[in-house]
């Protein structure tokens, strides 16, 4: 199985790292994914012959044989103590799977720029978040955001990912990204 690609980014800042005790630059406050672990999971050959994926959209035959489609968006946890706007939201860029009425919909609202109302759309988590228990097909609404990518929000539950969707302290963002930042280094 491949690993997450994963993308660090973060304003100038320091932090200490409660798992190292190291202190390092930029906050750990937003990580993404290149693609839905099932493209992941295929070798370059497979991808080829499977569909594709880019930085809004991924398309691939399943094991089934079957169309499986994913939108690309964020689930932003509030901080609740932030002290700053740059700070006020743990972002992890992720993807969800979606039906294929739900995937042509966004597609051509996205294509469109389309300012208007659209409502959210069901999909399933579509990445394993290497700071939470397996989030794979966790159930989630993706919301159209003008301008923006969408917005994936986690369906409320017991998960601890759907509590933490409600809000985290500082500490808990400084917490999540620290044990990331080092799975990122594994």
């Amino acid at each position: 199985m491949l690993a997450p690609r994963l993308r660090l980014t973060g304003v100038a800042d320091t932090w200490t790292c409660s798992r190292c005790g190291e202190t390092h630059d930029g906050l750990p406050l937003s990580w993404a994914f290149a693609a839905p672990v099932h493209w992941q999971w295929l070798d370059e050959a497979e991808r080829q012959a499977r569909g594709f994926c880019d930085a809004d959209f991924c398309v691939m035959t399943d094991d089934a044989g079957e169309a499986a489609r994913f939108v690309r968006g964020t689930i932003e946890i509030p901080i609740v103590d932030a002290s700053g706007s740059v700070e006020d939201a743990f972002v992890i860029g992720v993807w969800a799977s979606l039906s294929e009425a739900s995937f042509d919909e966004v597609v051509e609202i996205q294509k469109r720029d389309d300012n208007g109302e659209a409502s959210p759309w069901f999909g399933w988590l579509s990445n394993r978040i290497p700071v939470y228990p397996d989030t794979l097909n966790l159930k989630t609404r993706v919301h159209h955001r003008p301008g923006l990518r969408p917005l994936i929000e986690v369906e409320p539950g017991e998960h601890p990912l759907s509590r933490d969707a409600r809000g985290i302290t500082r500490a808990r963002a400084l917490e999540l990204g620290g044990r990331w930042y080092h799975v990122a280094d594994a």
